[in-house]
């Protein structure tokens, strides 16, 4: 599936849950919408391998969530799953659905018009924006660069994720060791303040060569 066919995959599920898609979502609301008033449990934390799962009980979609998780990580889990029931559904699972998953939980946590809004009253600051839509830091510069299309590299400790538009970004190593550069000429550097230990890296006025 293409970015662009994620998006319309968000934004028919928001339309289909009668969901005011210019607003911030309210992620159980539009769970219960889909998959019934019934369908999002608490499990101890132990009995789940992450965040948490999507499984069917006697052919009804269940959605299970670790207790005590803090609300942004419980606001995103239920949308990643949700994400995951409908391509399950759609028979789409492949060896690229997790970047799928993401892509679709992201478009249904901050929809498009519901961005579009927000910059306009909140402003474009990444820690305020992600306040405003109850997510990560993370998930909001990705999704920022996403609808933008400002070419972003957002690295951490685990991987280098790229967003937006084409642009030369070096290799991984060459990213690493740029980001511990003071000026680089044509990027723009935010430290994430919800989790130092990432930097987003947005494109500006040159390319690099690889």
């Amino acid at each position: 599936m293409t970015p662009d066919d994620l998006e319309r995959t968000a934004e028919m599920l928001l339309h289909v849950a009668h969901v005011n898609a210019g607003e911030p979502t309210k992620p159980e609301a539009l769970v219960r919408k889909l998959l019934g008033p019934a369908s999002v449990f608490s499990v101890k934390a132990h009995s789940l391998p992450r965040d948490g799962t999507f499984a069917l009980v006697n052919g009804a979609p269940k959605i299970y969530l670790r207790k005590g998780l803090p609300p942004v990580r419980r606001r995103w889990a239920l949308c990643q799953e949700l994400a995951e029931w409908w391509l399950w559904r759609e028979g789409l699972r492949n060896e690229r659905t997790l970047a799928d998953v993401e892509r679709i939980a992201a478009g249904l946590l901050i929809p498009r018009a519901a961005f579009s809004q927000a910059l306009a009253r909140v402003g474009g600051e990444s820690r305020r924006m992600a306040q405003h839509f109850g997510t990560s830091e993370t998930c909001l510069v990705l999704r920022m660069s996403e609808l933008t299309r400002v070419p972003l590299a957002l690295v951490s400790p685990q991987k280098v994720r790229l967003r937006g538009a084409e642009f030369g970004w070096p290799s991984e190593q060459q990213m690493r060791t740029l980001s511990h550069t003071l000026r680089l000429p044509g990027i723009r550097k935010v430290r994430l303040q919800d989790d130092r230990r990432r930097l987003a890296l947005w494109g500006e006025l040159i390319q690099y060569n690889r």
